[in-house]
C-alpha cells in the first residue's frame, strides 16, 4: 500500500511537470531575430547534448561490463547477481542522464520564453523561467523516486525488505557516474565557447561564439539535474538500508519510510511551486521567498504523517526530521546572507572595490572563508541533535537488545536528512534560474531589444545571481550530512554480508590506506581535465 501511494506520488509530479512544460511551450516566442537566436541555440545544444550521450553510453556500457565480469568471476553470489548489477548499472546511469537531458531542454526553453516575455515585465519573465525551472528539477526527482521505487519492487523488496535495499547499491553507482561524467563536459566548453565569442576581428553579425557560450551555460541544468538525481538516489538507497537496520522495531515500514519521505518531499516542492507568484511590482526575491516557506511548511505536514503512519508516531523521530528542516532554512538563509546585495558581505566587498581590483579580490576572498564556518557550525548541530533524538526515541528497544545504539542513532540522522531533502526539489529550482536567466539576458542583447526588455531580463539576472549560490550552499550541506549516512550504510551493509560487527574503521589498516590516497587524488585527477 505505502509503495503505491509512493509511486502515484511519482506519477502526479511527472504530470504536474509535464503541465508547467505544457504552459511554457504554450507562451509566445518574441521577434524574429530572437526566433533565428534561439534556433542557432538549439542546433548547439542538440550537437553539444548528443555528443554528451553518445560518449556516456559507451563510457556507461564499458563500465557495466566490467562489474559483471568482476563479479561474475571474482564475487561470491554467481552469475546473477553480478547481471543484476550490471543492468541497475546502466538504470542508474540511463536515469540520472535522462533526468539532465530534460533538465537541459527545459531550461534552453524556458530562457528563449523568458526573454521574450521580457518585453512586457518583469513577472511575467520570472514566471516563465520558473516554470522551465520547476518542470526540470521536478521531473528529475520523480525519476528518482520512481526508479528507488520500482527497483525496489523488482529486487522483492515487499518480500525481503532488508536484503532489497543492498541490491540498489549499482542503481546508485550509475547515478554517481552518470553526474560525474556531466561533470566533465560544460564546464570547459563554456569556457572556450565564451572565449570564442569574444575573440577579436570577428565579422558583424557572427553569433556563433556567443551562441556557443550560451550552449555552456545551458548545459549547467543538465549536471544540475545529474547532480539532483544522484544525491537524492543515494541519500534515499542509504535510508532505506539504515530502516532495514531496525527491522525488529519498526519492521518493512521502517524501510518504507524513506520512499515516503521522498514522496512527501516532491508534494512540498509542489505546492511552493504553486505559491511562487505574486502581483505585478512584487520584487523576485519575495516571490521566491513565500514559495520556500509554503514548501517547508507542506514539509513538516509530509514528515508528521509519515512518523505517524510508519514509525508509530515516534515524537523523538519527528524532531530528529524537523531538525533537519530546520537546518535547510538555515543553511539558505546563510547562503543568502554571503550573497545577498543587501547584506554585510557584499556591500563591504563593494565598499573594497573602490580601492582596486585587488582589495576587492582580497575582500572576496575574507569573505569566501568566512562564510564556510556557519554551515559546518549547522551541519554539526544537525548531525548531534538527531543522532540524539534517535537514541532517545529507540532507548526501549535498545535496553531489550533488539537494537544497537549506532543503529537508533544514524536512524535519527536519516530522519534528518529526509528533512532536509524534502524542500530540495523547490531549491533546485531556483538554483536552476541562474543559467536561464543568463541565457534570458543575453539573448535580449543579442538581438538588440529595447533597453526597457534589457532592464527587464536583468532583473531575473540579478535574482538567478542570488538564487544559484542558495541552492548550491543548500546541496553542499544536504550532501555533508548525507555523507555520514553513507558511510553508515556501508558499514551496515559489511556486517550484514559478513556476519560480523562492524563499527569501526582501522586507518592503520594498508587497504584501507590506501583506499583513502586513492580517494583524495581523484579531485586532482579529475581538475586537470579543466
Amino acid at each position: 500500500m505505502i509503495l503505491a501511494i509512493v509511486l502515484s506520488m511519482s506519477v502526479l509530479a511527472l504530470a504536474f511537470s509535464g503541465w508547467l512544460a505544457w504552459r511554457l511551450y504554450g507562451k509566445e516566442t518574441g521577434t524574429p531575430e530572437m526566433q533565428a537566436a534561439a534556433g542557432a541555440l538549439r542546433k548547439e545544444c542538440a550537437a553539444l547534448q548528443g555528443r554528451q550521450l553518445a560518449a556516456l553510453g559507451a563510457v556507461s556500457a564499458a563500465a557495466a561490463a566490467l562489474i559483471y565480469a568482476a563479479l561474475a568471476l571474482f564475487g561470491a553470489r554467481g552469475h546473477i547477481a553480478a547481471v543484476q548489477a550490471a543492468v541497475s548499472f546502466l538504470s542508474g546511469s540511463f536515469a540520472a542522464a535522462l533526468a539532465g537531458f530534460i533538465a537541459a531542454q527545459l531550461s534552453l526553453l524556458a530562457s528563449v520564453k523568458a526573454a521574450a516575455e521580457a518585453r512586457s515585465s518583469v513577472s511575467r519573465t520570472l514566471a516563465a523561467a520558473l516554470e522551465g525551472a520547476g518542470a526540470g528539477s521536478i521531473a528529475a526527482f520523480s525519476f528518482c523516486l520512481s526508479g528507488t521505487g520500482i527497483l525496489f519492487f523488482l529486487l522483492r523488496g515487499l518480500e525481503e525488505p532488508q536484503a532489497a535495499p543492498l541490491k540498489m547499491a549499482g542503481f546508485c553507482l550509475g547515478a554517481a557516474f552518470s553526474a560525474m561524467f556531466s561533470q566533465l563536459g560544460g564546464g570547459i566548453y563554456a569556457a572556450s565557447a565564451g572565449a570564442a565569442g569574444r575573440r577579436p576581428g570577428k565579422k558583424d553579425g557572427d553569433i556563433s561564439g556567443e551562441v556557443a557560450g550560451l550552449a555552456g551555460r545551458n548545459d549547467a541544468c543538465w549536471r544540475l539535474g545529474s547532480d539532483l538525481f544522484c544525491s537524492a538516489s543515494v541519500q534515499t538507497a542509504a535510508a532505506l538500508i539504515l530502516g532495514a537496520g531496525l527491522w525488529p522495531v519498526f519492521g518493512a515500514k521502517g524501510v518504507l519510510f524513506a520512499l515516503a519521505a521522498r514522496a512527501s518531499g516532491l508534494a512540498a516542492s509542489i505546492a511552493g511551486l504553486f505559491a511562487a507568484k505574486g502581483p505585478e511590482g512584487t520584487k523576485p526575491m519575495s516571490v521566491m521567498n513565500r514559495g520556500y516557506a509554503v514548501a517547508s511548511g507542506v514539509s513538516i505536514a509530509g514528515l508528521a504523517l509519515s512518523v505517524y503512519f510508519l514509525l508509530a508516531g515516534n515524537m523523538w523521530l519527528f524532531m530528529a526530521g524537523f531538525i533537519g528542516i530546520v537546518s535547510g532554512g538555515l543553511l539558505v538563509f546563510t547562503a543568502y546572507y554571503y550573497n545577498g546585495p543587501k547584506y554585510r558581505p557584499a556591500r563591504r566587498i563593494a565598499e573594497f572595490s573602490k580601492a582596486g581590483p585587488a582589495a576587492a579580490a582580497l575582500g572576496g576572498i575574507s569573505a569566501a572563508l568566512e562564510s564556510a564556518a556557519a554551515p559546518v557550525v549547522i551541519i554539526a548541530a544537525a548531525l548531534l541533535g538527531s543522532y540524539y533524538c534517535g537514541i532517545r526515541g529507540l532507548e526501549a528497544y535498545m535496553a531489550l537488545g533488539a537494537v544497537t545504539p549506532m543503529n537508533c542513532g544514524f536512524f535519527g540522522t536519516a530522519a534528518a536528512a529526509s528533512g532536509l531533502f524534502a524542500s530540495e526539489a523547490y531549491l533546485a529550482a531556483a538554483g536552476a534560474l541562474g543559467p536561464i536567466a543568463g541565457n534570458a539576458a543575453e539573448l535580449a542583447v543579442l538581438t538588440r531589444q529595447s533597453e526597457e526588455t534589457r532592464k527587464n531580463a536583468e532583473a531575473l539576472l540579478e535574482l538567478g545571481g542570488t538564487t544559484r549560490p542558495l541552492a548550491s550552499g543548500y546541496a553542499l550541506g544536504a550532501a555533508a550530512l548525507a555523507v555520514i549516512l553513507l558511510f553508515a550504510a556501508y558499514m551496515d551493509s559489511v556486517a550484514v554480508l559478513t556476519g560480523l560487527t562492524f563499527e569501526s574503521v582501522n586507518i592503520a589498516r594498508v587497504e584501507v590506506f590506501i583506499g583513502g590516497l586513492l580517494g583524495a587524488l581523484s579531485g586532482s585527477w579529475f581538475a586537470r581535465r579543466f
